[in-house]
């Protein structure tokens, strides 16, 4: 990064379940985007991102070079009962060296490192307080074109529970024996096989050979969990 400019940053949260913190040390970012919706501008320390969300926020670097490097981090926030990985990521962020400097490149090594201050991992109220501020332009030049008369009512319920493993298997759930299932008015996804197999039959006839039907079994992009969990 160079001294005296202001960045835009693309961030893109690509974790299948958890919502992260995301901060810089000594820096103010300023939400101006969110799934590719201007928002009307805000400055913040830290932002929360949601699993595939994307957020565009601006970085104004210092003035002058700071003599310093920074951390950017981003951990969990999590607030239900169970096991999530409670790691932290990190990156560091640092400044050219003016040319013409008496610093050398050598030396950043020898900076100071400065990390930020992330909030609680169960921190709703911090949650909450960023939600509020995300607002739509709504000028004349970006309208908030939204319907004005409510005609359809939908209600969802979404539940986390558990389901059994299965036979002689062992899941990193709440138990060695159950893995959490979500679930959206009681129904939860289910790998669908049989048309996994209808599709590979088709193609078959058709006289193609896709490359699951070589695959020993389906991909279905759920991981193990880590080995570095926390129980709430």
């Amino acid at each position: 990064m160079k001294a005296g400019k202001t960045y835009l940053l693309r961030l893109i949260n690509a974790a299948l379940n958890d919502e992260l913190f995301f901060s810089i040390a000594n820096h103010t970012l300023t939400v101006v985007d969110v799934d590719a919706i201007y928002v009307k501008p805000f400055d913040t320390d830290t932002i929360l991102i949601a699993p595939g969300q994307t957020t565009n926020v601006l970085l104004k670097t210092e003035s002058k070079y700071p003599n310093a490097t920074f951390f950017m981090s981003a951990r969990p926030y999590a607030t239900g009962q169970g096991t999530f990985d409670n790691s932290t990521v990190a990156g560091i962020l640092e400044y050219e060296v003016p040319p013409h400097s008496l610093h050398s490149t050598n030396s950043v090594k020898k900076l100071s490192l400065f990390k930020p201050i992330l909030p609680a991992l169960n921190d709703t109220s911090f949650a909450t307080n960023f939600a509020s501020k995300l607002r739509s332009l709504a000028s004349s030049q970006f309208p908030a074109n939204v319907p004005q008369k409510v005609d359809k009512h939908f209600f969802f319920t979404v539940g986390l529970g558990t389901s059994p493993c299965q036979k002689n298997q062992t899941c990193q759930g709440p138990t060695n024996g159950t893995k959490f299932a979500a679930a959206v008015n009681n129904v939860s996804f289910t790998l669908p096989l049989l048309l996994f197999f209808k599709l590979t039959s088709l193609a078959n006839q058709m006289g193609f050979t896709p490359l699951t039907s070589q695959a020993h079994q389906c991909f279905h992009s759920t991981t193990q969990a880590p080995h570095q969990t926390t129980p709430w």
